[in-house]
């Protein structure tokens, strides 16, 4: 959180409206990422039912909702690289 908070606070890098959608899209992916921890230590499909075999059980889940938190990484370097704060 520091780096990020550092960087927002820089204003040698643009404002902060500039600097919003990078910022959502981290926090998204932070949030996904947290949800993926809670559905794997919880095991909240198997812990209601023992049906959950190979679809639907909380490891795939886990890693659905990492692949898209990796995504929302992707998707905030993407917006970081247009708004050109990586090459200065």
């Amino acid at each position: 959180l520091y780096p990020m908070a550092s960087w927002g606070f820089n204003s040698r890098l643009g404002s902060w409206e500039s600097k919003l959608p990078v910022i959502r899209y981290l926090t998204v992916g932070w949030s996904l990422d947290l949800l993926g921890a809670i559905f794997f230590i919880g095991r909240f499909p198997e812990r209601w039912s023992g049906n959950f075999d190979c679809i639907g059980n909380s490891h795939n889940i886990f890693h659905s909702l990492v692949v898209a938190a990796s995504l929302c990484g992707w998707a905030a370097s993407v917006a970081a690289k247009e708004e050109s704060w990586c090459a200065r």
